[in-house]
């Protein structure tokens, strides 16, 4: 195929990107109250000029994260074609899928009862590795694509990544592989 094939460019959506952003900056809140605690060693809202530090503190390392981490999934684009998946970021790397040497697909939860959590894909080929997550659009469409690479190429998968392709029914109990 053409270019017409190509699905994509995919992207992480806004609401992942808000959200991320918000757990980052309490987070930064949070780790600048408790240091300048740690250094004043007393309340530190009964000094102004603390106040002022930890706001100053907060305002700065808030922009940094939204600029490094927020920014950064929302520069990400991928585009799936039949040959090849790209990712392009300030790096651009396309791996073909007749060259996949490797497939990793973890589960992240957030919670004991394994809810609320999310997936990690990692392909690689000739020394590059792409790592997607399952907030991406058509992350299903990735795993299946690389799914079937890898059986077409005779890779052997680790036992939690056969274990999380069962998640998406690409693979029964008995380790037979439904989609190829």
């Amino acid at each position: 195929m053409t270019s017409a094939n190509a699905i994509g460019p995919l992207r992480y959506d806004s609401e992942t990107i808000i959200r991320d952003g918000a757990c980052g900056i309490v987070g930064l809140a949070l780790l600048s109250w408790i240091a300048a605690h740690i250094v004043n060693k007393n309340d530190i809202f009964t000094t102004p000029v603390s106040f002022g530090v930890i706001c100053v503190t907060v305002c700065m390392l808030a922009c940094c994260y939204l600029l490094c981490v927020a920014g950064y999934r929302s520069i990400v684009r991928v585009t799936i074609t039949p040959e090849t998946i790209s990712i392009n970021r300030p790096i651009t790397k396309t791996i073909r899928w007749s060259a996949l040497e490797t497939m990793s697909l973890r589960y992240f939860s957030t919670r004991r009862d394994g809810t609320n959590g999310w997936h990690r894909l990692t392909i690689g080929a000739g020394g590059h590795n792409i790592k997607l997550t399952s907030d991406l659009d058509k992350f299903e469409h990735i795993v299946v694509q690389a799914f079937r690479s890898t059986q077409n190429a005779g890779i052997q998968l680790d036992m939690p990544t056969r274990t999380n392709l069962m998640a998406f029914g690409l693979i029964h109990r008995d380790h037979e592989a439904l989609a190829t």
